[in-house]
């Protein structure tokens, strides 16, 4: 099965290295030109690697172990099958010379830049011509990241260990969290660097015509002020997704985070998955990450080809022909694009790319989607007897968090209402009118529907479908003189024990004092 890897740096190239060693045939798509790309002729040569530049992608259908893509090549397209994709597009740097006011110079230049003069120093002319003095500006009018942490703090080690250089790291908040960044700061400092960390005040900076600059600061302890003038000054840079990330995540309907890298910040995405099934991102296009947070990333990526999707699931959505109307509710709905239009023009359900939310069964308006085991009868199927507690409760739980909330609650040893008949749904998503209308009809005295927080829903939105279901039917319940509060939605966390337990107390008391 063919994988296909957008991106052509070093991130990608880890990925199809290891795809080869797996014997899976990988084919590299980039924007770029052949002449810059590094080691391109190696990469040509594999026997198990297609590397086809200045291309992208212009159209994507399919999912997971069947994606058909249309790719734009020379002016011409060409279509390509795989079986899963991967982003691993290199990302964005800015260098902030305006941010701290200063011009690129001899004398200013930009963290990549001095990566570049130290992996070739013959090129310029050092150790000879190398600073005697030099200093970085690291977060002190942006914020800092543990991957630009890293850099400087390895490009300090690098100067005072190799050239002799003496390095001033001029920081605000440094930012350490990663792996290995606190013994690298240890590791800075025994090097000889000299770090001068800045609170609630900033160096004044100067830039002379000649392009050097003057730092002027006062100690933030002793409020003594002090002056340097070194050789040469590096600034740091901005890491933010690349367009090539941006249009790709729009052509394949992913969800993106605040800052515009194709992968959402939702707690329940496991490292390199996307909304969708198949489709994975990498390194830089998912995040601003460390070298060896890169380097893993790749690996999971890697791991994740070595897994065949198999023969298609059997529990997964159905669509009735005969009642769908085409209305396209599913397609709009789906978060994870397991809805696509036949040759014959119709509309199928792609077992393979289907996570079982529900929500496109509970939204269908002609009930024509069927996902088993989620169906009214199988969900709630009827008691043995009648239970002798003084009200009975049905809570609708997501998987994800209110299930394991409530089994918290219980290992803690919290006594639960008698009459508390938890449903364990995918996703609250999942939770339709008919199955609110078929609990209270089943005897239930209230209902509950307990989901994730918003913004940590799975399922990207339903939650808040869930939440719309609800309070439409709080309001027919008020209609028709049925007390709404009988009908409650509430979020929950996997680790929320305690509020599980207080908010089915909460929830019984109400329904005693209200019979």
């Amino acid at each position: 099965m063919t994988t296909v890897i957008f991106g052509a740096g070093k991130t990608a190239r880890q990925i199809a290295e290891k795809a080869a060693a797996l014997g899976r045939q990988a084919i590299l798509v980039t924007e770029d030109r052949l002449e810059s790309i590094a080691d391109a002729e190696t990469l040509r040569s594999a026997a198990s690697l297609s590397l086809l530049t200045e291309t992208h992608l212009k159209g994507c259908n399919g999912g997971i172990g069947d994606f058909t893509l249309e790719l734009q090549q020379n002016g011409g397209t060409k279509t390509v099958k795989a079986a899963r994709l991967i982003l691993a597009e290199p990302d964005r740097r800015t260098a902030n010379y305006g941010v701290y006011g200063l011009a690129p110079s001899d004398a200013v230049i930009c963290l990549s830049e001095l990566k570049a003069r130290i992996g070739d120093p013959a090129g310029f002319g050092w150790p000879e011509q190398a600073p005697k003095h030099l200093v970085f500006l690291h977060g002190i009018s942006t914020e800092s990241t543990p991957a630009i942490a890293e850099e400087v703090m390895t490009a300090a080690v690098q100067l005072q260990e190799a050239f002799g250089v003496q390095t001033y790291v001029l920081v605000g908040n440094l930012k350490v969290a990663a792996d290995g960044l606190e013994a690298l700061y240890r590791k800075c400092r025994q090097a000889g660097a000299f770090f001068i960390k800045f609170t609630d005040t900033s160096p004044d900076l100067r830039q002379d015509k000649d392009g050097t600059v003057v730092v002027e600061y006062a100690d933030e302890i002793t409020q003594q002020r002090f002056t340097i003038r070194p050789d040469m000054t590096v600034v740091d840079e901005t890491i933010e997704p690349s367009e090539k990330v941006a249009r790709l995540a729009r052509l394949l309907d992913l969800e993106i985070d605040e800052n515009g890298f194709a992968q959402a910040d939702n707690v329940h995405r496991w490292t390199v998955g996307t909304n969708r099934r198949g489709v994975h991102c990498v390194g830089p296009s998912r995040g601003i990450l460390s070298r060896e947070e890169k380097a893993l990333d790749a690996a999971n990526a890697a791991a994740a080809l070595a897994r065949e999707s198999g023969d298609p699931p059997a529990d997964r959505a159905v669509i009735d022909r005969g009642l769908c109307i085409r209305c396209l509710t599913c397609f709009r709905l789906c978060p994870y694009r397991a809805i696509r239009f036949t040759e014959e023009e119709r509309v199928e359900a792609m077992a393979e790319a289907c996570e079982r939310c529900g929500i496109c069964a509970a939204e269908c308006p002609r009930t024509a989607i069927t996902i088993p085991g989620l169906g009214r009868k199988e969900l709630m199927p009827e008691r043995s007897a009648a239970s002798d507690a003084p009200v009975r409760i049905t809570a609708f739980c997501c998987s994800q968090s209110a299930k394991p909330a409530g089994q918290y609650a219980r290992r803690m040893g919290r006594d639960l209402p008698a009459g508390l008949d938890i449903v364990e749904v995918p996703c609250a998503g999942t939770v339709s009118l008919p199955h609110l209308m078929d609990a209270f009809a089943r005897g239930a005295g209230g209902v509950m529907v307990l989901s994730c927080h918003p913004d940590n829903c799975h399922s990207r939105e339903g939650n808040m479908l869930a939440k719309q279901r609800v309070e439409l039917l709080r309001s027919r319940l008020e209609e028709i003189g049925f007390d709404p509060k009988r009908l409650s939605i509430r979020t929950l966390a996997s680790n929320m024990g305690v509020e599980f337990g207080e908010a089915v107390e909460a929830f019984e008391k109400m329904l005693v004092d209200l019979a």
